[in-house]
């Protein structure tokens, strides 16, 4: 892959919460490119944490929006000309079906190389009267079209792969679309022996096995559930010590911060809000093992830094069963019993650089150079 000018196309760019687009975009950065994102205003989710975007390492153009129906965003002013204007040789559309991308469709440049990159796809299988209209009304188009235009389609599921593969009309066109998942950001997250025993002096662990879940607390994901298993592990081992990262001023991420706070076990608990991508790697650099029971890029940037992760084989399946390679750098478990009886008999003892080493193969920077602008 030589070095050159590459433009993504995102509904949205947060910087302080190094999403896909992010750090592909930084990845790029990195390789060589010019890169240019193109976005909308910021969102009110992030407004009171922005960076200055003056000092990032690539320019970010952002979009006024007039109208947001749940994730699609209809622009007022698509900037025709804009593309032309930045003359690049590969365009990344970051979620087609979420608007801006697809506005921007006709203008991108004939020699340029086109990707279009699928997320997860959740609201194709909405069966909300809201989702089924947004299907009918353009997101099925819209799909069609994104990946008639592409030369390359990049799936982050294989559930995406086959939602995909039934919107065409064109059965050839399904030869563009490979799976890849999602990746990390390889200078960010890393495994750094120093780093681990400083913050692991800093959060009081030095002596305990600490096991890590970082996801966003929201009600939809069942949190208390499905942490259940850990929480009886650490009832039984006083050396055992969880951190769960993601809390938030909901009233759900509030109440149950509250209610492991009055746990018997509250002081082997470390609980956080999200943190920016620098203090997430230093978290998953004091765990020893990582705990994810669906998907999240948060389990490719554990992966990044060698960590032991333990990962279902009862649900999301076609997501999560290319990360491990098991028993070496993590295992698959397949019940909450399981899950428990592993915990129990895990030494924690391995080779994180080994494992560090074996994972390159979901850095962005190993994607970007072999699947998506190869």
């Amino acid at each position: 892959m030589g070095k050159s000018k590459s433009v993504i196309i995102s509904n949205f760019f947060e910087p302080e919460f190094s999403y896909q687009e992010v750090q592909i975009a930084e990845t790029l950065h990195r390789l060589g490119h010019e890169v240019t994102v193109v976005t909308s205003n910021r969102s009110q989710f992030d407004k009171n944490k922005r960076i200055n975007e003056d000092n990032n390492s690539y320019k970010v153009i952002r979009l006024n929006k007039i109208i947001k129906l749940s994730t699609t965003i209809f622009f007022a002013f698509y900037k025709y000309g804009l593309l032309k204007k930045l003359n690049p040789d590969n365009v990344i559309l970051v979620h087609p079906t979420w608007g801006l991308p697809f506005h921007l469709l006709r203008a991108i440049p004939k020699q340029a190389q086109t990707i279009s990159l699928f997320g997860d796809l959740e609201d194709h299988s909405s069966t909300s009267i809201k989702g089924r209209l947004s299907r009918i009304l353009f997101k099925n188009y819209w799909t069609r079209k994104s990946i008639k235009k592409s030369d390359r389609v990049i799936a982050n599921t294989m559930q995406t792969v086959e939602i995909l593969k039934s919107k065409l009309r064109n059965p050839k066109d399904a030869k563009k679309i490979v799976m890849t998942g999602l990746g990390y950001d390889k200078s960010i997250f890393n495994f750094d022996e120093s780093l681990r025993k400083e913050y692991r002096k800093r959060q009081n662990v030095n002596d305990k096995k600490v096991i890590i879940t970082i996801t966003r607390i929201v009600e939809y994901k069942h949190i208390f559930e499905h942490i259940k298993p850990i929480l009886k592990a650490i009832e039984r081992d006083k050396e055992l010590v969880y951190v769960l990262v993601g809390f938030n001023d909901t009233a759900y991420a509030k109440d149950l911060k509250k209610k492991l706070l009055e746990s018997d076990f509250s002081n082997q608990l470390i609980l956080l809000d999200f943190q920016d991508p620098e203090k997430l790697n230093a978290l998953l650099n004091i765990a020893d093992v990582g705990y994810w029971y669906r998907p999240s890029i948060s389990i490719q940037q554990a992966l990044g830094t060698g960590l032991f992760v333990m990962l279902p084989t009862y649900s999301y399946k076609n997501t999560l069963n290319h990360l491990l390679e098991n028993e070496v750098s993590g295992y698959y478990y397949d019940s909450n019993r399981d899950l428990t009886e592993k915990l129990s008999n895990f030494s924690f003892d391995y080779d994180r650089k080994k494992n560090e080493e074996i994972n390159y193969k979901f850095s962005y920077e190993y994607l970007l150079i072999n699947k998506i602008l190869k």
